[in-house]
């Protein structure tokens, strides 16, 4: 049994020897290949790193550029809303200025003012008018009064007491 483990170890061996060098010249031969396709490749493979560093880089411009259009988007919304709020306050001055409805008021209310005046001012003078006649028929009855009896004197008195 001896002799048929040594010969199967030895067998085994050899052949174990023989796919160590067949996989030894395919792991070669991977290598060479490998560095083949390395060297023939290299430019391209150095391309495609500068191409996907551009990338990122316009990435993070797009980014960038993405925030800064969201911020002006939100301003121009604002400004808009502002834009807007100032048209209707102008409207609403304009139409103020364009009606006239308070403007004829105003002159209405003038001219009411004006007769109330003259009003005032007629009454102002009745009513002086009136208090001026008592004031002189008070100082003829007064005169009339201090003369007493004596007759000369009234007659003379030019005063109306009427």
């Amino acid at each position: 049994m001896y002799i048929i483990e040594k010969y199967y170890v030895t067998y085994t061996k050899s052949k174990l020897e023989r796919l160590h060098k067949e996989i030894e010249k395919t792991l070669e031969k991977i290598l060479s290949r490998e560095t083949y396709i390395n060297t023939q490749f290299e430019s391209q493979i150095e391309e495609n790193r500068e191409i996907q560093d551009q990338l990122s880089i316009l990435k993070q411009k797009y980014m960038s550029s993405s925030a800064n259009v969201n911020d002006l988007t939100n301003q121009l919304s604002q400004i808009s809303e502002d834009l807007d709020n100032v048209k209707l306050m102008i409207d609403e001055f304009g139409n103020g200025m364009t009606d006239s409805k308070p403007l004829a008021e105003i002159k209405q209310s003038n001219v009411r003012l004006k007769n109330e005046i003259k009003q005032m001012n007629l009454r102002i003078g009745v009513i002086e008018h009136t208090l001026l006649s008592a004031k002189m028929k008070t100082k003829a009855l007064s005169d009339f009064n201090a003369y007493g009896n004596n007759e000369s004197l009234k007659s003379q008195m030019t005063y109306d007491i009427i």
